[in-house]
């Protein structure tokens, strides 16, 4: 299998359900939290 990388956000339920999710599918991640202007970052 792939591994997926998230730009996640704790703080967002939307973001925990996906993240949760993808772990439970067995799928390995590479998660990055989010905070702040992280996202602006690039």
């Amino acid at each position: 299998m792939s591994n997926i990388t998230i730009y996640h956000n704790p703080a967002c339920g939307t973001s925990r359900n996906t993240l949760e999710m993808i772990r439970n599918s067995g799928t390995e991640t590479d998660h990055y939290p989010l905070s702040g202007n992280s996202a602006n970052a690039r």
